[in-house]
């Protein structure tokens, strides 16, 4: 998932790969446990952050069609247990209703 200073260029790249690999692919991951310090960079990535980006990347994703059926997007895992300082900013079921509270 990129930071807010790449989603412009990130989006085109998603957009791209998406047309490149339209005959082989229509099932999409975005990002993956979110609530964990190290999967961006040490920092929170927080659910509202991270289901603005999800939204505009489906979009990018979905506006390409594919021969094998809609593309599908799916919401990235969440690392399950609870917040562990330095570890998860977040524990899992609270982030993941967060995640669907948002949409």
């Amino acid at each position: 998932v990129p930071y807010a200073t790449d989603l412009t260029q990130y989006l085109a790249d998603v957009q791209q790969s998406a047309a490149a690999l339209t005959g082989v692919c229509h099932v999409w991951q975005i990002g993956n446990e979110m609530n964990i310090l190290g999967e961006w960079g040490g920092e929170p990535l927080s659910p509202a952050a991270y289901v603005a980006r999800f939204k505009q990347i489906r979009a990018a994703i979905k506006s390409v069609s594919s021969p094998l059926g809609e593309q599908i997007v799916l919401l990235g895992p969440v690392s399950p247990g609870d917040a562990i300082p330095g570890v998860r900013h977040m524990g899992g079921n609270e982030y993941l209703a967060a995640m669907c509270a948002l949409l």
